[in-house]
């Protein structure tokens, strides 16, 4: 991972021309060997990445997040009778990744905000002009992982794991925001900002696939053209679809969907916790018109299909044919065995099979959202697709991939 000066030389100057930036970088496990990734790319990079976009004159800013990011306000938030809303002062948040994505969230907010009660600096003429340091009092450190090109894929053909790997990010063109969107999701880390530069876009529903260019209709003539730079926070629920890294192994299924299938999973934590759920393509789609219409220093809340952890485990046992898990381990000892598991991995360097993270982030119980109002402002295209559809491309990634070794 490089620091700042690495952020500056390799992001500012692919920003020349673009009229918006989507940060999905994200460093997302439950368990890692080098925990200080989670500050370092997930809010010491975000805020530096926000800076360097509102530096080099481009007028649109994503920060793709998560709801984890919202922590366990307290006082009733999070149940059916308060669900969270876009304005609930974020709570503790129960692991390292989400503590991560909400100070990286409140870096790039204190950005835009401080982008409104200045007026708009004019637009960078070079590249070395961009990579200028960041303004005083964003958040800085590396930016690791946050990588640009100097051409873009249109949307992936074929299906959603066909899409271009995480990591890949656009300069100048179209950009494939269904990648995009996954690569913050619940399925794995990403590693992506993409720029999009002058043209015309468009945002679907229904799972339909997206790719954009950049503001759009009433976005203006691109970078430079003195419009205010607007900066906005999509925190998504769990994001599922097919994604090549449910296969990748180690840490990057952190919903554990391609062990689940696979029969792997012993047993389930005795504790009943609802998780908000939404397909991919719908989570691009939300992405894209944020970009074109999300108001500057919001807080936009994604996804309204709930399950519980039981409904969760029939439904993939479901779609799979694979069993549910039938044993049940109570929370305070599968606590206790997680640290020490922790500890042991650490001289290992094995991921355990239930980290610290994983069962602070159950344990801490159901945190519900109202994505109503945060849908309503931004038009989205409603109802989502049926979230057992999403499921079911998620499974059969997973069967497709492990089909050859089964017929050995």
């Amino acid at each position: 991972m490089g620091g700042v000066e690495a952020c500056r030389s390799t992001v500012a100057p692919h920003l020349r021309g673009v009229d918006g930036v989507i940060n999905c970088a994200a460093h997302y496990r439950w368990w890692t060997r080098s925990p200080d990734q989670f500050r370092r790319l997930n809010t010491e990079a975000a805020g530096e990445l926000a800076a360097l976009v509102k530096q080099a004159g481009v007028r649109k800013f994503v920060q793709v997040s998560t709801i984890l990011a919202m922590g366990s306000p307290g006082g009733g938030w999070g149940s059916a009778a308060r669900p969270l809303q876009p304005d609930t002062p974020p709570g503790r948040p129960a692991s390292r990744y989400a503590a991560s994505k909400a100070a990286g969230d409140e870096a790039v907010l204190r950005v835009a905000a401080a982008a409104a009660e200045a007026p708009a600096p004019a637009a960078s003429g070079s590249g070395a002009e961009a990579a200028a340091p960041a303004a005083s009092g964003a958040a800085s450190g590396a930016a690791a992982g946050v990588t640009l090109a100097a051409a873009a894929p249109g949307a992936p053909e074929g299906g959603p794991e066909d899409g271009p790997a995480a990591g890949g990010a656009a300069a100048g063109g179209p950009i494939a925001t269904e990648a995009a969107a996954r690569s913050t999701g619940a399925s794995g880390v990403g590693s992506a900002a993409a720029a999009v530069g002058p043209g015309s876009g468009h945002a679907a529903g229904q799972g339909q696939a997206v790719s954009s260019s950049a503001a759009g209709a009433g976005a203006g003539s691109g970078a430079g053209s003195g419009g205010a730079f607007t900066a906005c926070v999509v925190a998504l629920g769990c994001v599922v679809g097919a994604d090549k890294r449910l296969v990748a192994g180690g840490e990057e299924d952190v919903m554990r969907i391609a062990d689940l299938v696979r029969g792997k999973v012993p047993a389930t934590l005795g504790h009943e916790t609802t998780f908000t759920y939404i397909g991919v393509r719908d989570a691009a789609a939300a992405i894209v018109t944020a970009l074109h219409r999300g108001q500057t220093g919001r807080r936009y809340l994604i996804g309204n299909q709930r399950l519980t952890t039981g409904e969760y485990y029939q439904l993939i046992s479901r779609l799979s044919g694979t069993p549910a898990p039938k044993q049940v381990v109570p929370v305070w000892l599968a606590a206790g065995w997680a640290h020490t598991a922790a500890a042991l991995a650490a001289f290992t360097g094995a991921p355990p099979q239930a980290p610290p993270d994983l069962i602070r982030t159950v344990a801490y119980g159901t945190l519900l959202y109202d994505s109503s109002s945060s849908e309503a402002e931004l038009g989205l295209a409603l109802p989502y697709t049926d979230i057992a559809q999403s499921f079911a491309e998620a499974v059969e990634c997973v069967k497709r991939h492990d089909a050859p070794q089964a017929q050995q």
